[in-house]
């Protein structure tokens, strides 16, 4: 219809054309077919050149479909082999992830299992820190006990002196307290028994004492008494009475059988302790002593004793702990046996901690390796994933560039029907062009015709052009009828469309779902393309490296032997350079020595001197003047050249210190306004804070003394700053006067009240005194002491003093003893309750 309806245009345009050209006059219209003629022979060419150009359009059209069929060939099978690879990535995925998963399961367990042995661990620590800090304490005092056994402490300084010279002197055996071991229970009731025999000597015969007793002569070294063995005889208990003893209740045996000792010094035993009894107490000694009948000496486990006769010696003992020679020895051996014990507890430790260390080494390596093993994991993984993210970025490409080609099809399709279309419609415009030349033609040769001719022409064009636009008038009706019909047919394929785009939808989803299934097939696919493509061109390259490795060496070849003759030519080459260095270097040292002079003695530059002292003398008459001239310089003397810049650098600290004393005025008078503003601060403080306390005095004093009266004034009330202050007191029964007039005591008295005075005014946390009381009777020492007690609750008052009255008053009281010589103790008394003390 759209041609018909072009053509029906056309030829009306045609139709009004002739009737207008008849209807004018005839050689113009002749003219007018001729220029019609020659535009009609232009469109035919146009039409010509558009149809060569529409047809290589369809033939490119044609050429570019088929490729892209191929690439769509193409792009299929590296979808597929892509599908593959990443199916094969996401196996090999999930396998890294299992095991990571049972890594970190493995892990965690062995980190709990770590983390119970590092808790048994630190237990066993913390008891073998225990057990070696008991260990070295009693190393520490098994050493120093041990030090004072070597030392022989407690012992005379004859019997010292003999012991540090045993070795030497021919006989001596030993101490008491050394050759006889006691148990721990009885060392104190074997200290008593034995007293000063604890330190007898034991030695072989008479001779060897003497010549002990000698060598303590001749040097001074004290006394000492000496057991012969040889003449000293034994003691021993009837047997009557040693058995009706063991048939009384608290008696625990002979002092001599309690001992143990060495076979040869049965006798001295015997001798010192052969007849002392041990008691299990006091009482039980008492009962033993009357059975006896006072006979002999009786001796407690607490030290008690009977003496023969009967008197009896008790109490409590001064001596400290393990200063006896058988308690230190008692603590010694108690200490070896103790530190065996705990060295055994503390190898059974130390094997169990050492035991623990290794299974924890065991464990801390496994997790490590396992850490390792993770991260090696992690590694793969996450490498995996990025190469399976590749891949799918990878397919992701292909499908756009499957869909980028399936579309440019579709255009190129498109494209196509449009040339066709084209091509038809140049053709038909073709065989229109010269359907209208041959009639031009036609027009041109019946231009001769009569007017008669003309009119009947004209009349029948006229008709023809009136049925054309009939034609034309129905053609457009139906072209507007068909266009309400086109546009209710779009709406028709929009809906359509839309269902068309649903179904494409789901068959996109459908594909996805195929292309996910296919795509590790074509990724191994294509990986093994690529590799065996990278293999090849390995291949290639290697070759041609080694063909290029074959050139290389020729080339360097060639490179060696030039180089060996550059060598050489360059080492005579640097011969002859370093021989006209070393005469410049000789030349340039005399240049550089002639320069310094003329710069040093004659303050001028090579150059200068050549301009302005051109040498117009002989050289020694220059020489002569030189010397006169020096000479001449030197009797002028010393010339202060720099004493331009000493002025400016003495000007420029002029004005520093100038601006530093402005500065410092300036700061005077700042200073000066400050204390003046801090006198009058201090005055006013001072004043206030005096008459405060004035008052509090004139109160204060009357509570201490018990009566009478007391104030404080301002020598010179006008010069706060600089006043003295004077105190006046009327004790009990006295007139009023100054401080210097009052005894000794009531001068302490009264500054303890003012100190209390200014306590109530200003209070304070605590108070340090030391025997402020001293000189005060002890009426005024109970008022001062009741005094200090009320103010408990606001200030605690620390006194050192020796009067009972301050001491009734105090909470606590410390004081220092001094028990043994030279060993001072500190003792604490704390009063809960005042009214039980």
């Amino acid at each position: 219809m759209h041609f018909e309806k072009v053509e029906l245009q056309n030829q009306i345009k045609d139709f009004e054309k002739q009737e207008k050209q008849l209807s004018e006059d005839k050689n113009k219209w002749i003219q007018q077919l001729r220029e019609v003629y020659i535009e009609k022979l232009q469109l035919q060419s146009t039409n010509k050149n558009t149809l060569l150009h529409l047809n290589k359009e369809r033939e490119r059209i044609d050429e570019r479909t088929n490729l892209i069929k191929t690439r769509a060939l193409s792009l299929k099978e590296k979808t597929v082999e892509c599908t593959l690879e990443i199916e094969t990535k996401t196996t090999q995925i999930e396998e890294y992830e299992k095991n990571i998963k049972e890594l970190e399961i493995k892990t965690k367990n062995n980190k709990e299992q770590l983390e119970d042995l590092q808790k048994q661990q630190n237990l066993l620590e913390q008891k073998i820190r225990t057990i070696t800090r008991d260990l070295q304490q009693a190393e520490a005092r098994k050493e120093s006990q041990q030090e004072l056994e070597d030392r022989y402490a407690n012992y005379y300084q004859g019997v010292k002196e003999i012991l540090k010279r045993r070795e030497t002197i021919k006989g001596v055996r030993g101490p008491i307290g050394e050759l006889l071991q006691v148990s721990e229970e009885l060392s104190v009731a074997m200290d008593t028994a034995l007293g000063s025999a604890i330190q007898h000597i034991v030695v072989s015969d008479p001779s060897s004492a003497s010549n002990c007793i000698s060598i303590l002569k001749n040097h001074r070294l004290g006394r000492a008494t000496f057991l012969p063995l040889s003449v000293i005889k034994g003691k021993s208990m009837p047997a009557s009475i040693l058995k009706d003893l063991e048939m009384v209740s608290g008696f625990i045996g002979m002092a001599n059988t309690l001992v143990t000792y060495e076979e040869p010094y049965e006798k001295i035993a015997s001798h010192l302790l052969g007849t002392t009894i041990i008691s299990r107490d006091l009482q039980s000694g008492i009962s033993i002593s009357k059975m006896v009948q006072n006979r002999y000496r009786i001796v407690s486990l607490e030290g008690d004793v009977i003496h023969a006769g009967g008197s009896m010696t008790g109490g409590a003992t001064k001596k400290q702990q393990n200063s006896s020679v058988f308690s230190r020895k008692n603590t010694i051996q108690k200490l070896a046996n103790e530190i065996d014990k705990q060295s055994k507890v503390y190898k059974e430790l130390k094997s169990e901690f050492d035991s623990k260390e290794r299974v924890i080494h065991q464990f801390e390596n496994q997790i490590d390796q396992g850490q390792t093993k993770w991260k090696e994991y992690l590694f793969q993984l996450e490498k995996m994933n990025d190469s399976k993210d590749r891949e799918l970025e990878k397919l992701n490409l292909l499908k756009e560039e499957k869909v980028s080609s399936e579309y440019e099809e579709k255009i190129l399709i498109k494209n196509l029907s449009e040339v066709e279309k084209q091509i038809a419609a140049e053709k038909e415009l073709k065989n229109t062009i010269s359907n209208e030349i041959i009639k031009i033609k036609t027009d041109m040769e019946t231009s001769t015709m009569s007017e008669e001719e003309r009119i009947n022409r004209l009349y029948t064009i006229q008709k023809e052009l009136q049925n054309a636009q009939q034609k034309l008038a129905v053609l457009l009706e139906r072209e507007k009828q068909i266009r309400i019909d086109i546009q209710n047919s779009k709406n028709i394929i929009e809906t359509e469309q839309r269902a068309v785009d649903s179904i494409q939808n789901e068959l996109e989803e459908n594909k996805k779902e195929e292309s996910s299934q296919i795509q590790t097939r074509n990724e191994i696919t294509q990986s093994f393309n690529i590799q065996n493509q990278k293999k090849r061109e390995i291949n290639q390259s290697l070759k041609t490296m080694r063909n290029d490795k074959k050139e290389l060496e020729r080339s360097v070849e060639s490179n060696r032997k030039q180089l060996q003759e550059l060598t050489y030519s360059l080492k005579n080459t640097w011969t002859e350079i370093a021989k006209l260095e070393s005469r410049s270097g000789r030349y340039e040292v005399a240049i550089d020595h002639h320069l310094n002079r003329l710069s040093e003695e004659y303050g001028l530059s090579f150059e200068l001197a050549r301009k302005e002292y051109r040498l117009s003398l002989t050289t020694e008459e220059a020489s002569a003047t030189v010397h006169r001239l020096k000479d001449e310089i030197q009797h002028l003397g010393i010339v202060n050249l720099a004493s331009i810049e000493e002025f400016e650098r003495i000007s420029k600290r002029y004005e520093f210190l100038t601006e530093q004393q402005n500065d410092l005025i300036t700061a005077k008078e700042i200073l000066l306004n400050t204390m003046n503003e801090m006198d009058q601060e201090v005055s006013t403080r001072f004043e206030k804070k005096f008459y405060e306390i004035k008052n509090q005095f004139e109160i204060t004093f009357p509570k201490l003394f018990g009566g009478g009266k007391a104030t404080i004034q301002l020598t010179d009330p006008t010069n706060i700053l600089e006043t003295g202050i004077e105190i006046t007191a009327q004790p009990p029964g006295k007139r009023l006067q100054q401080l210097s007039l009052l005894s000794g005591g009531e001068k302490a008295f009264t500054a303890i009240a003012l100190l209390f005075s200014i306590i109530e005014v200003s209070s304070v946390p605590f108070c340090i005194l030391d025997e402020v009381e001293a000189a005060l009777d002890e009426a005024n020492v109970t008022r001062f002491g009741k005094y200090v007690s009320s103010f408990e609750g606001k200030t605690q008052f620390i006194i050192i003093t020796h009067r009972k009255g301050t001491m009734q008053e105090a909470d606590v009281l410390y004081g220092v003893t001094m028990q043994d010589s030279g060993v001072s103790r500190l003792a604490s008394v704390r009063f809960d309750d005042k009214e039980n003390v």
